[in-house]
């Protein structure tokens, strides 16, 4: 497990945090993390903006991850 998270959050060398890679994981533990206490708060949830707002979340982390990727450096 410890193996896959260090794949997941790091570079192609496996020793430099990749800050696009961390920054989505923590915007989207404190989305979920809103949106429970949204409900505990409010008991009501809307499934629809729930969703809008975690796919645009998404389709930016992509974009931020695939942004980053095209302005890497090629390593040797």
């Amino acid at each position: 497990m410890k193996k896959f998270l260090i794949d997941l959050f790091t570079e192609d060398d496996n020793n430099t945090w990749c800050i696009a890679r961390v920054s989505t994981f923590m915007g989207i533990l404190s989305f979920i993390g809103l949106g429970i206490s949204h409900i505990v708060m409010n008991h009501a949830f809307e499934p629809s903006e729930y969703g809008m707002g975690l796919g645009t979340l998404l389709g930016g982390a992509g974009v931020l991850v695939g942004a980053k990727a095209a302005t890497q450096k090629e390593q040797k």
